[in-house]
């Protein structure tokens, strides 16, 4: 009766107890003990749960409440150019256009190949100088400051600069090309247009993976390479046998994440190039804007957005999986 009702007890009828041998000392201090830290594990999880509830409120106003309204405009015809059918609710017909509109096919077909190439040469470019900030023993500090310098600098911001050095005329870098006999307009014609904002991109995102990069290379351990060269290995043998397989779970957050970020990519294509030419760069996001504010068809802009929200969602989704694998094995 005692031990079942122990909290309820006072102080003084406790210490009477203690003095008549009902309960033993040592087992009276493990009790108190289990309770206090019974005590202060409440208080610490009720502390935690006060702390996170004005967040969620703001994210709930922030990102849940505008969700939901973009939800139920993909499912209405919401064109303000036709007022008499404003608001209408209309199924998936907003879909169902988009998917049978070969503009919008064409706009995800060049999201997805804009997203895959910079993904790929952001890697690249930022495993190469991950290996090399890795190797460095002096000055270290330096490059890696300058790398992270891209990536620090708004997009909008190094769209311009960009653009002012591949522009037609008096581009610095349109002039050296000039120089060899070649005739380029960056901006105009099809491919060098998708060449400079997938090189724009790329340029604006690789510090990122770099970074990331660079950290893993400096948890493995230097012993590996060293029994590698006594074995006689070679440095592209140890890169393929030894450095990727042990990149392997931080590579797979670095694609995916910025992949993630190509995908939903806005100010770079907009400024560089609008869409164009002849919609060659537009990707769903300029799509999305120029239905929503320049046609003014909210009910269409939605469905795209829900589009590209499904599409976002699946990617993380694989990342989750994959991640778990990894954690599994």
């Amino acid at each position: 009766m005692v031990q079942g009702n122990f909290n309820l007890v006072t102080k003084g009828k406790v210490l009477e107890l203690v003095k008549r041998g009902h309960i033993k000392l040592n087992k009276l201090n493990a009790k108190l003990k289990v309770v206090r830290n019974n005590n202060l594990q409440k208080r610490r999880r009720y502390l935690g749960i006060f702390f996170l509830v004005p967040a969620l409120v703001i994210s709930l106003l922030v990102i849940g409440y505008p969700l939901l309204q973009m939800l139920n405009l993909s499912f209405r015809e919401y064109n303000l150019m036709r007022p008499t059918t404003l608001g209408k609710f209309i199924g998936i017909t907003n879909f169902v256009r988009a998917f049978t509109n070969y503009k919008f096919r064409n706009s995800l077909g060049t999201t997805l190949i804009f997203t895959f190439l910079v993904t790929i040469l952001g890697y690249i470019i930022g495993l190469f100088s991950a290996l090399l900030l890795n190797s460095l023993k002096k000055v270290k500090g330096f490059f890696t400051v300058s790398i992270c310098l891209p990536w620090a600098i708004p997009g909008a911001i190094a769209a311009y600069i960009f653009l002012q050095l591949f522009q037609s005329p008096g581009g610095i870098i349109t002039y050296w090309i000039s120089i060899i006999g070649l005739d380029v307009s960056w901006i105009t014609q099809k491919l060098p247009s998708l060449f400079l904002v997938v090189i724009v991109a790329t340029w604006k995102s690789y510090p990122f993976v770099t970074m990331g990069l660079l950290a893993g290379l400096q948890t493995i351990p230097n012993e590996i390479y060293e029994a590698a060269s006594i074995d006689g290995a070679s440095n592209f043998r140890k890169l393929f046998s030894i450095t990727l397989p042990a990149l392997k779970p931080i590579t797979t957050v670095l694609l995916i994440l910025n992949g993630t970020w190509a995908f939903k990519n806005f100010e770079i294509i907009w400024i560089l190039t609008g869409g164009g030419p002849a919609r060659f760069t537009q990707t769903l996001g300029i799509d999305l804007y120029n239905k929503a504010f320049v046609n003014f068809n909210f009910g269409y802009a939605s469905s795209i957005g829900v589009i590209m929200l499904i599409i976002s969602l699946f990617i993380i989704f694989l990342y989750m999986r994959l991640m778990m694998k990894e954690s599994f094995y």
